[in-house]
């Protein structure tokens, strides 16, 4: 996939099918309204489809499912009132299974019930707000960002396997 800019301000989303001669083609455009809060996340795991936050068609910033035949848009997600900032993707999946909300404050969101039983456990082990920053290959092991009003913010790895957090530095401690 590419993305083609448009003399609008917006920018067309650009696919090539498998054949080994296959020209570019329009999958999706996006007015200049839109373009500035849309960011293309990836492929899924299949290589089929493309996750992007948008706006598209609504009030506020959601994750959706770019079909890279066809160009029909699905809604992944969506929170009324907020946007959607940010997206994880399985490591061993290729789909989203995590979303960061822009409520009050940044608030994660398991998209499985998976996920969600290992947002809570990781809520669970920490002080403040967490963040997840990434994950091992495998999933066993995610990075997190524990986020306190008071203080600094403390890096932990979380091993699924266990419940257990691990810290690995606060940042600066003398806060």
């Amino acid at each position: 996939a590419a993305q083609r800019d448009n003399a609008d301000g917006g920018f067309t989303v650009m696919v090539r099918d498998d054949e080994e001669d296959a020209r570019w083609r329009a999958l999706l455009t996006f007015g200049y309204e839109d373009a500035m809060a849309t960011h293309l996340l990836g492929f899924t795991g299949d290589g089929k489809d493309l996750l992007l936050l948008s706006p598209l068609d609504a009030e506020t910033t959601r994750l959706l499912r770019l079909s890279g035949v066809t160009g029909a848009v699905d809604v992944l997600y969506e929170e009324p009132g907020y946007d959607v900032t940010d997206a994880n993707l399985h490591p061993l999946t290729g789909q989203a299974d995590l979303v960061v909300v822009e409520r009050d404050r940044l608030e994660l969101v398991g998209l499985t019930s998976g996920t969600a039983r290992d947002l809570d456990r990781v809520r669970a082990l920490s002080r403040g707000a967490p963040v997840a920053l990434g994950r091992d290959r495998g999933n066993r092991r995610w990075l997190i960002q524990d986020n306190i009003d008071n203080g600094p913010a403390t890096f932990r790895i979380f091993q699924r396997d266990d419940d257990a957090a691990e810290t690995l530095f606060t940042h600066q401690p003398a806060l």
